[in-house]
């Protein structure tokens, strides 16, 4: 059996007796069947994680004034 690592690194799917558990950030997250069902999540996955994480980022600098910065 073989695992996944995300280009970013953040998340993974390893091996998990004849199933793949997803790790994101060293916690652990869910667990497939096959390998494609936890690549096809982790790709789902760590689009939403992504664009959340830029609003949050552009919020907070709006809210201190920095959104020229952020650009």
């Amino acid at each position: 059996m073989e695992g996944f690592v995300s280009s970013n690194q953040e998340w993974a799917a390893v091996p998990f007796g004849k199933e793949y558990m997803i790790i994101h950030m060293g916690q652990q997250d869910k667990v497939f069947k096959t390998l494609d069902e936890a690549k096809n999540y982790i790709k789902s996955a760590s689009k939403k994680t992504a664009t959340k994480g830029r609003r949050t980022v552009k919020k907070a600098a709006k809210i201190k004034g920095l959104e020229a910065f952020m650009e």
